[in-house]
């Protein structure tokens, strides 16, 4: 087996379990999802072993080519190794039928927003809704949300899973068939569980955003980094003039501003966010060929913060202080 292709499949495979089945390829698999790394030269019975401790033997190796017999020997260079290893079945195939759907930059545009938090797992997950006019990627964690594309038809749910992010992370370009990522020699199949959000639209009411301040997004994204040195909870307030990003208390105090290029803030309005959500908010949007990104802003200090534009859609939800 050549050594290189061996140890990225291990990486990729540890990703979602320590324990790995060597076959015509590496197996990993997790409640979430399953994955195979094509890597051929084996042809002795399937077997089971640590997937870290084979990783890390085998980039011990010397050789570009590496020999692992049925009794877990592994040979390939001045080292020599036994692994701990156990004979199982050879793991069925993965069916990657369906036709070929390119859809990472929709996840990977929404990414920032999924949740991280365990004890919520229906939030940990990324949304697609895959329709004839194209794909709608939704991710939430109940702060914000963030959307990428926009339909009113859905054909069918296909929910990516934290575990399964991580690895799809670290394939190269990979295409959609089914259920199954592709992407050259790894394939990645995720087990489809009841979505986390369906009735996210339900949550897509703008009404009350009649303001807005359009303003250098670079610049924004600076004074945001001033002020996250005290704190990243912030008052943002925005009038005719300009932007000013606030924070005061037994922490510290911190404040910067920036000029607006365009506004109707009708006397001026002020928010309280977390700025870690504006920044990663400003940063998965688009601004138009000057730098120029427009923030809707709510009436008052209890509604969100809307980014729109280029079919993508940030929400950041205010927080209480």
């Amino acid at each position: 087996m050549n050594r290189l292709r061996l140890m990225r499949a291990l990486r990729m495979a540890t990703t979602l379990s320590r324990d790995v089945t060597i076959a015509d390829g590496v197996y990993a698999m997790c409640p979430e999802a399953e994955y195979i790394g094509l890597v051929p030269g084996y042809s002795g019975p399937a077997l089971r072993t640590d997937g870290r401790t084979m990783l890390a033997a085998v980039s011990r190796l010397d050789d570009d080519e590496v020999e692992l017999s049925k009794d877990g020997r592994l040979l390939g260079g001045r080292a020599r190794y036994r692994l701990l290893a156990a004979q199982v079945d050879v793991p069925a195939p993965f069916q990657a039928d369906g036709e070929t759907i390119h859809c990472k930059n929709a996840v990977a545009r929404v990414s920032h927003a999924m949740g991280r938090d365990s004890s919520r797992p229906q939030l940990c997950q990324i949304q697609l809704e895959l329709g004839p006019d194209g794909i709608t990627a939704v991710a939430t964690d109940g702060h914000r949300m963030s959307i990428h594309g926009h339909q009113t038809e859905s054909r069918r749910i296909h929910a990516v899973p934290a575990p399964a992010m991580r690895l799809l992370a670290q394939m190269h370009d990979p295409v959609l068939r089914g259920d199954v990522w592709v992407s050259g020699d790894d394939q990645l199949l995720v087990r489809q569980q009841m979505a986390g959000f369906p009735q996210w639209r339900q949550h897509m009411d703008m009404s009350s955003n009649e303001r807005y301040v359009s303003v250098d997004r670079d610049a924004l994204v600076d004074i945001i980094d001033s002020v996250s040195v005290i704190s990243s909870a912030a008052i943002l307030h925005a009038d005719s003039d300009r932007v000013v990003i606030s924070h005061s208390s037994d922490a510290g105090e911190a404040s910067a501003s920036v000029a607006v290029t365009d506004s109707d803030t009708r006397g001026g309005v002020g928010v309280c966010l977390d700025l870690r959500y504006l920044r990663s908010a400003l940063l998965a949007s688009e601004p138009d060929d000057s730098g120029i990104i427009s923030l809707d802003l709510p009436n008052d200090s209890r509604g969100q913060v809307v980014i729109e534009g280029g079919g993508h859609i940030e929400m950041i939800m205010p927080m209480h202080l």
